[in-house]
């Protein structure tokens, strides 16, 4: 992506940070919680409380599933995504602040 101006480069930063702070951890919270429902309940119903946040999932393989689809969705734009927005984000920011 190419930075011109200040509101690019906000917009950038911010889904940058986004995937690292958010998508990051949210992906690991599912996968760890898809599996241990899955060593407790199997392939029933999890129960409404388990997750943090209910509509989540309601089986663990569906919430292994969206752990799995975040994961890759985090580590392909991060490190193969056109080079990976990471390294780019780090160059992109070096030449727009000391041009």
């Amino acid at each position: 992506m190419q930075v011109n101006n200040w509101f690019e480069f906000a917009i950038f930063s911010l889904f940058t940070f986004a995937v690292i702070l958010i998508g990051l951890p949210v992906s690991i919270y599912l996968l760890k919680k898809g599996v241990e429902g899955f060593r407790r309940y199997r392939f029933k119903k999890l129960p409404p409380n388990f997750l943090v946040a209910p509509g989540l999932g309601t089986y663990s393989v569906e919430v292994v599933f969206y752990g799995v689809f975040i994961f890759a969705f985090a580590i392909w734009y991060l490190f193969i995504d056109k080079g990976g927005q990471l390294l780019n984000f780090i160059s992109e920011a070096k030449a727009f602040f000391a041009p």
